[in-house]
């Protein structure tokens, strides 16, 4: 790989972030990706989202939240950088403040 393959001349490993699981059920996104010590995000949204937020377990989540949106604010993105940069989260992964690894069930 070259370091500058894009063209803005911006190293292509500026970053190093770790995998985050974003879903709405516990046992097809959360246990599975805590399992492997992937950091973790519930998400309160549709049909599994609202009954799954209702078991003790979702408490095991590293991070709990109602929306997408409200999502994006742990990275620090508003509605004009999305619009603006297709919202590349490597520029926000930093903010999320999930820094210690999960340990594991």
């Amino acid at each position: 790989m070259r370091p500058f393959a894009n063209s803005g001349r911006k190293p292509v490993w500026t970053t190093i972030t770790l995998p985050i699981h974003v879903g709405d059920r516990l046992d097809n996104d959360i246990l599975p990706a805590r399992a492997i010590g992937m950091r973790t995000v519930f998400i309160r949204r549709g049909p599994w989202g609202h009954i799954h937020a209702l078991k003790d377990e979702v408490a095991l989540a590293d991070l709990r939240v109602n929306s997408l949106q409200e999502l994006a604010t742990y990275f620090g993105a508003t509605t004009a950088d999305r619009a603006s940069n297709g919202f590349d989260m490597t520029d926000y992964s930093g903010r999320l403040r999930l820094e210690t690894p999960c340990s594991q069930p």
